[in-house]
């Protein structure tokens, strides 16, 4: 017998509103989240969340957190937290020695829609501005200049120890490509 369009409607269901990267309609708010910032479209940053923090990731639509983090981090318990709540988990460990490693690990996930919005967060301002910047570099095709303009309050630094090892490693990363 024959069926009105309607009861495939029925059967099946209404259509299903496709899922899009985009950002946020409003931003998070909250004291858990510090140094919070849009960097481009579906892509945010800032401190590590607190556990408020990553509710109001959630509640505000992000599909995914970015934890860089330094050599040996127990990403254990970051992985929990996110987790129960839904948010799809990435660790990247990104040291000098690794940056190059970890850029290649970050564009992947960057790029991959299913991911947006995703907040990139890590313990130490450094250690992210020198992957944003290598990101903006890379992937942005800034030039020096603006890619330092864009990255420094995401925490670029060549200040202390870390902040000369960091800039080092991003030299050799950009010969190297």
């Amino acid at each position: 017998s024959f069926r009105h369009p309607q009861h495939v409607t029925e059967l099946l269901g209404a259509p299903v509103k496709p899922q899009t990267a985009e950002p946020p309609k409003s931003a998070p708010a909250g004291p858990g989240l510090r140094g919070y910032t849009k960097v481009k479209d579906g892509l945010f940053a800032g401190r590590r969340p607190a556990l408020d923090g990553f509710d109001a990731l959630k509640g505000a639509g992000f599909r995914a957190v970015v934890y860089l983090h330094p050599a040996g981090a127990d990403v254990a318990a970051v992985r929990d937290v996110a987790s129960t709540r839904g948010l799809t988990f990435h660790a990247i460990e990104a040291t000098p020695e690794a940056l190059s490693d970890a850029l290649t690990a970050f564009n992947r996930v960057a790029a991959d829609r299913l991911n947006r919005p995703a907040f990139v967060f890590a313990d130490d301002d450094v250690r992210a501005g020198a992957v944003w910047y290598l990101h903006l570099r890379t992937v942005d095709a800034l030039g020096d200049d603006a890619a330092r303009l864009r990255a420094k309050p995401l925490g670029l630094s060549e200040a202390g120890d870390e902040g000369r090892a960091f800039a080092l490693a991003i030299q050799r990363v950009l010969e190297t490509r």
